[in-house]
């Protein structure tokens, strides 16, 4: 993740940071980031491993580092059954709270 200055050249001073929502990532996106008002990032996607997946969010300090008050330093994630395809659209309010909207696929009994 970067931030870029008005100018479009790249903030060295944000963090840039790396986390992962499973280990042993196979496949991981990033789909979605919603700005909450105190100025965190929330950062919506999916990561893969041995064909299981699973939804998370991240959250950034303004300056780019993981949030270690949000979830598991910085990290939440979820699960359903089936093929989870992450989290698509993240909106945050003025309340704090996060909705998310994603994608599975389930396979009928």
């Amino acid at each position: 993740m970067f931030e870029f200055n008005p100018t479009g050249s790249a903030d060295s001073a944000f963090n840039n940071p790396m986390f992962t929502f499973v280990p042993r990532v196979q496949h991981a996106a990033a789909r979605s980031t919603g700005l909450q008002s105190d100025g965190k990032v929330v950062v919506g996607g999916s990561q893969c491993s041995g064909g299981s997946c699973v939804d998370g969010l991240a959250r950034l300090n303004a300056g780019g580092n993981l949030d270690s008050t949000f979830g598991s330093g910085g990290v939440v994630t979820t699960s359903f059954s089936g093929q989870d395809f992450g989290y698509d659209v993240v909106l945050t309010q003025s309340t704090g709270e996060i909705v998310t909207v994603g994608g599975s696929e389930f396979t009928e009994p």
